[in-house]
């Protein structure tokens, strides 16, 4: 950003300013000093005056607006976060914030950062003092001794919890000699190489691939509890709950002390932990007496209040209903220590100045202008600062300067000193400052524009691709030659003390006689109690069986007909869905659409335009449409991708394309409010373009259709935006080129009819963040073209979840705290016949929110007005039905709470939860249920799930657990989804695809699997690996050979530490098998010191080389049978030796 001294020399100028000096030598009341202003003010009265700044704002908001422009002005202001309930709610505390929380403390307390921003409620946490704090940090360095067993204890006594895998701030995953852990304050996880207890390296790893990068010399390991947790603590706490309760201890104490006993903690046991701390601090005596700034002192005094009451209500309703119910002051800073602190103040930004008894220090400064849709303005702006001898700084990413250079040139305005001057950074609102001479603009002020987007590796189609990572005993997994069966458990057969005697001759390794070889298999029941043990080198015959939820599937008789039966019988029903989908791919085929021409530089013009660098996977979609756009084959894609992802900015690109080549474009949305979203963000985007952008909808006049209609007739409109309205037999477009169709599956039958008839000749783009499994279907089965947009925006982080109990507490406690922080909530109830009611209900315990009601049978014009009003800010809360799953993005509103949610979906809960957490702050949802009830196992399962669905980019996913728990019903059509019942979705759908291809006339090959009976040992030996499931994943990816031996050798050197020797032959072995299925050979064995190779009559062997190699050479012989036998062949020599003769006998 800049330096000490700022941008331009402008904190010199700042410092020597008779304000500023006043306020450096007597500190006191500031006013006329907007935020970021107060915010450059402050980091330089803490350098100069070398204390620790204390920032007490009142809002969230306030706070992230301050340490975005400390960073603007070469601050290092950190936000202390805090969680958004009491301590009271049955929640766990948010692992961002508590990870906040952790790494603030650290820059603080080792002078990483100088000023430290918080809200009232931070105040009220009851803290551990500085030295048991820096107690609990671990500094790690390569070429320490660091006993394993130590580290794993310290970290899970300080809130890490053990994983297989570390995937988040957190965890930490111990295999062998190498340790992983994802400390809170890092970007990344750190993987730590030790021999015995001495670390050799110390490397970061990639969440996704779990592959290391650069080398470290040392990391910091902070805590992610602030006290400690585990077995001991929640002893301790379940005796002081009982003392504090005594006599009257009632249903709840006994039964959260039971907890605490059995299972070492309940929900939100942690909030309790002051209770045993031997001492505690507030957040200012831990840092040892900083210096305090209050902004807006007043609005922070409010809030102590306000929070302050919450606290005191929610402990009387506790104690009202008998729940266990402690003292908020035990928990919390009590409320009058919280305002000696704000009281104590001796930096106070603010222009309510009455009754101040501190010296006012007027800065005369002032909030710049917004220029939304007036920039002709904006010359004038410059010109008066350059007449009062002021500079005039914008501020934007460094990526957009370009384009705001070229803007100024076509405005007339100057660029550089005396004109616009660019500076990188990011600023929400700009300000002017006459003490340093200077005007600040953001760029949003005059651009509206979303955050900019971040850079993200994808992770590619998950949801039908079979993992055995998460296979626990008793599920059931498909064998391709024997059907389903049911997992039981992993086994280690052939040891020493076991010996082969019980085992079939299949599986005892040839030289068993001669040397003990382990074998590890995975033991799976079929029918009649019959067990099949498979070697887990031989993995890829296996799949997860995912069916349907409430179809439990029959197990198959292992050595009969069933699953062939099976799947014949599923193949023969699966004939007319795979004759439609060839008929509908030959239509593709056939049909002619506008072939639309390359790229043009108006094109190019309208890309630059586009403000942010778009991320890997939109360009990756925007190349495939134009190459769809630009044949004359019909393009039929489907571009699927979380809501705020970037799919309408695609669409935009297609459309521009289409108007530009001569041709109109419809695009069709399920409501109207998508489609008012639509007509907005299209004539947004398309301004100062030669395009005409329409809408149609019921809210339109008979006198506005009829315009519009006589404009697409006379090719005036070039865009035309609708409803269902748009499918009317009225409204013609004499030149479509393409049609857009955003959230295709909400459309009606009747509706997708007239679709169809659309489609026929025309580019179809379809959009949708949780296809239905129809739509992926089509997809996956080669008929529609599939782009998948997972790249997130740039600071949106994961929206935090919680399924908890319905109550007027929380209600109350989770809708304040979003509207404290200047935000707004949803709340949806999806019953339109008791919404009024519930609205009043909603108005009681919240009087003085301001609440309006949307749902789909109201009045269209009157939905409408009531959404816009939302939008513009005049209303806090929103009720209503899911007509928000699809409806305007908002990022002011950052909670939704979605009452009955076990009621829902599982893609309609994932869309909702969508719906928050547009912005850069932490977002919320609650998902709200009975608490006098228990959940059904299906509706408890779809909660659950959307609760590990909490990384972003995950539609795609759950559209496929979606299918996996509510079944496809009738998406699929009965019949089909008992054939999925029959033989497993991935089953089902490898065997559609080749249907489809066989009657498409193209070859489809079985590759014939080969048996390897030779004496090695082929495991990866437990104590390399401990984890069943990752041992099983492994297996499985060797198995499948789509990563080459060197590189699976390397990934598992880095993840696992050097692999033992079985390892290597497993590797070998595998190489062998795939050169061995390539030549169809049937088996490699050894036996008695002969090496035979079984080939297929119809192997892939040079018979002339096989002739002469049995002529010319010594104890090789070769039978009618098409057996090659080799005599005198050690068992060491065996893989070796079979290598070799495959490789002379490859054509």
């Amino acid at each position: 950003m800049v330096d000490e001294e700022g941008h331009f020399g402008l904190s010199r100028q700042l410092r020597d300013s008779a304000e500023y000096r006043q306020l450096e030598q007597q500190l006191g009341w500031v006013e006329r000093l907007p935020l970021p202003a107060a915010a450059w003010v402050g980091e330089l009265l803490s350098r100069d005056l070398d204390r620790l700044l204390l920032v007490v704002v009142p809002h969230e908001s306030d706070a992230l607006a301050w340490t975005e422009a400390s960073r603007l002005f070469g601050g290092d202001a950190v936000y202390f976060s805090t969680p958004s309930l009491t301590p009271y709610h049955a929640a766990e505390v948010s692992l961002q914030v508590r990870a906040l929380e952790s790494a603030a403390l650290w820059r603080l307390l080792e002078g990483e950062a100088r000023v430290l921003v918080c809200t009232p409620r931070a105040l009220f946490r009851r803290l551990p003092t500085k030295e048991a704090f820096l107690s609990t940090v671990l500094q790690i360095r390569s070429g320490e001794d660091q006993p394993v067993e130590r580290l794993a204890e310290h970290l899970t006594r300080f809130g890490y919890h053990r994983a297989d895998l570390v995937t988040e701030v957190g965890e930490f995953a111990v295999r062998g000699g190498v340790f992983d852990l994802y400390s809170p304050g890092e970007e990344t996880p750190v993987r730590l190489d030790l021999f015995g207890d001495t670390i050799e390296s110390l490397r970061r790893f990639s969440v996704e691939d779990q592959r290391s990068s650069e080398p470290l010399s040392g990391t910091v390991v902070l805590p992610l509890a602030l006290s400690p947790v585990g077995e001991e603590t929640a002893e301790h706490l379940a005796d002081v709950l009982l003392e504090l309760a005594g006599s009257d201890a009632g249903y709840d104490v006994v039964e959260k002390v039971e907890a605490l006993r059995e299972r070492h903690g309940f929900a939100g046991w942690e909030n309790y932990l002051p209770l045993v701390a031997a001492e505690t601090r507030s957040l200012p005596s831990l840092l040892d007496g900083p210096l305090i700034a209050a902004y807006c002192p007043q609005d922070s005094r409010s809030e102590v209040d306000r929070y302050s009451a919450r606290l005191k209500a929610d402990f009387e309703a506790r104690l009202e209903h008998q729940e266990l119910a402690v003292e908020p002051a035990l928990l919390e800073q009590p409320r009058e220590v919280v305002g000696e602190i704000l009281d104590s103040s001796q930096l106070q930004f603010g222009d309510d100045v009455s009754g101040s008894r501190q010296p006012v220090i007027d800065f005369k400064g002032s909030t710049t202008d917004l220029f939304h849709g007036q920039l002709p303005r904006f010359p004038r702006e410059v010109e008066t600062a350059r007449e009062r001898g002021e500079r005039l700084l914008v501020v934007s990413p460094h990526e957009h300067w370009p384009r705001l250079e070229q803007w100024c040139q076509t405005a007339g305005i100057p660029s550089g000193p005396g004109g616009v001057e660019l500076v990188e950074g990011e600023l929400r609102r700009g300000f002017r400052l006459p003490a340093a001479g200077v005007v600040v603009f953001g760029e949003h002020q005059l651009f509206p524009r979303i955050a900019p987007e971040r850079q993200r590796r994808r992770t590619r189609f998950g949801p039908f691709v079979s993992s055995l990572r998460d296979l626990r005993i008793g599920d059931h997994v498909v064998h391709q030659d024997h059907g389903i069966g049911q997992f039981v458990a992993l086994r280690t057969v052939g040891t020493e003390e076991q010996g082969f005697d019980h085992l079939p001759p299949a599986l005892v390794p040839a030289g068993a006689e001669e040397q003990s070889l382990a074998s590890e298999v995975m033991e799976i029941a079929y029918e009649s109690g019959r067990r099949l043990l498979l070697p887990l080198s031989r993995l890829d015959q296996i799949q997860r069986y995912s069916g349907i939820e409430g179809m439990p599937p029959r197990l198959d008789r292992l050595g009969g007909t069933s699953w062939t039966r099976t799947k014949d019988r599923v193949r023969r029903g699966m004939q007319r869905l795979a004759g439609d989908l060839v008929k509908l791919y030959a239509e593709r085929q056939l049909a002619k659409a506008p072939a639309l021409p390359a790229d043009s530089d108006l094109m190019a013009q309208f890309e630059a335009a586009f403000e942010f660098e778009e991320t890997e996977d939109q360009r990756e979609a925007i190349a495939a449409i134009k190459e769809d756009l630009e044949r004359q084959r019909p393009m039929d894609r489907l571009l699927c991708g979380d809501v705020g992802f970037g799919k309408t900015e695609v669409a935009m690109r297609a459309a521009f394309k289409a108007v530009e080549g001569g041709h109109q474009v419809a695009v069709l949305a399920p409501t109207t409010i998508l489609a008012d979203q639509h007509l907005e963000t299209f004539r947004r985007r398309f301004d100062g373009y030669p395009v005409r952008v329409e809408m149609l909808s019921r809210r339109r006049s008979a006198a506005e259709v009829k315009e519009i209609r006589q404009g697409l007739a006379s090719g005036s409109v070039d865009i035309l935006i609708g409803t269902h309205r748009l499918l009317g037999r009225d409204v013609e477009l004499p030149k479509l080129g393409l049609l857009i169709v955003d959230e295709e599956q909400r459309f009606g039958v009747a509706q997708k009819e007239r679709l169809r008839e659309l489609k026929k000749n025309v580019h179809v783009l379809a959009m949708s963040a949780t296809p239905v499994p129809r739509t992926l279907q089509l997809s996956l089965a080669g008929v529609r073209d599939l782009s998948v947009i997972e790249t997130p925006p740039r600071d949106r982080m994961a929206v935090e979840t919680a399924i908890m109990p319905f109550s007027a507490e929380l209600v109350r406690e989770a809708v304040e705290f979003e509207l404290e922080r200047r935000g707004q909530v949803y709340y949806v109830f999806n019953r339109v016949e008791g919404i009024e009611q519930f609205a009043a209900y909603l108005r009681g315990i919240l009087p003085a929110v301001r609440l309006t009601i949307g749902h789909g049978q109201m009045e269209e014009n009157e939905l409408a007005r009531r959404m816009q009003a939302f939008k513009r800010g005049e209303y806090d809360v929103l009720l209503a039905t899911t007509i928000i799953e699809n409806g305007i993005d908002i990022p002011n509103v950052n909670t939704i709470l979605v009452h009955q949610a076990e009621r829902f979906g599982l893609a309609q809960l994932y869309q909702l939860r969508g719906r928050v957490g547009r912005s850069d702050q932490l977002a919320y949802c609650y998902l709200l249920v009975p608490g006098d009830r228990v959940l059904k196992g299906e509706a408890r399962k779809r909660l659950h799930a959307i609760r590990e669905f909490t990384e972003l980019g995950a539609g795609f996913r759950v559209a496929a657990r979606d299918l996996e728990i509510r079944g496809a019903g009738n998406l699929l059509g009965a019949e089909q989804s008992g054939h999925i019942a029959a033989v497993g979705i991935e089953t089902y759908l490898k065997m559609l695809e080749e249907t489809v291809r066989e009657l498409r006339g193209e070859a489809v090959e079985a590759v014939p699997s080969v048996a390897l009976d030779l004496p090695l040992n082929v495991t990866i030996p437990s104590d390399y690996l401990s984890d069943a499931n990752l041992r099983m994943e492994i297996y499985q990816r060797i198995a499948s050979g789509e990563v080459g031996s060197d590189e699976l050798l390397a990934e598992l050197q880095d993840r696992f530490g050097p692999p033992p020797p079985p390892v290597y032959g497993l590797l070998e072995a595998t190489s062998l098998k795939r050169m061995a299925e390539s030549m169809r050979v049937q088996s490699i064995s050894h036996s008695g010191q002969k090496l035979q190779i079984r080939f297929r009559r119809d192997s892939g062997v040079d018979v002339d080389r096989l002739v002469r190699m049995v002529s010319e050479r010594p104890g090789l012989t070769f039978s009618p049978s098409g057996v090659l036998v080799l005599e005198k062949v050690a068992g060491g020599q065996a893989l070796e030796r079979s290598r070799s003769l495959l490789e002379e006998l490859s054509p």
